[in-house]
């Protein structure tokens, strides 16, 4: 891995998704690691650095919202860039977090 590459945490529950967001971030160069719920995924980011995480809001247990809360107060993870991921119909649930997180 080159000093241009980073390591991404994928997280999403749905498989199909993972698999194509894993593959569009590999071509690009980076490597990634996958969770298929929230729980997992906190436990990861716990456990290896990440440099980009992915994150699908709505899943099961505990959403991606809390994810994000749970980061934000960790000084370990605050840092780590996050992209929110959602079906079209829930984009009104985004916009209206925005400005909470």
């Amino acid at each position: 891995m080159d000093n241009d590459s980073g390591h991404i945490l994928v997280v999403d529950d749905h498989g199909t998704n993972r698999l194509k967001m894993s593959l569009a971030v590999q071509s690009l160069g980076h490597t990634t690691a996958l969770a298929e719920d929230s729980c997992q995924a906190f436990d990861m980011l716990c456990a290896e650095p990440f440099d980009l995480v992915p994150l699908g809001i709505v899943m099961p247990v505990m959403k991606g919202y809390q994810v994000l809360e749970e980061m934000k107060t960790d000084p370990n993870l605050r840092d780590i860039p996050v992209i929110v991921i959602s079906a079209a119909q829930e984009m009104d649930s985004v916009a209206s977090r925005e400005c909470d997180l």
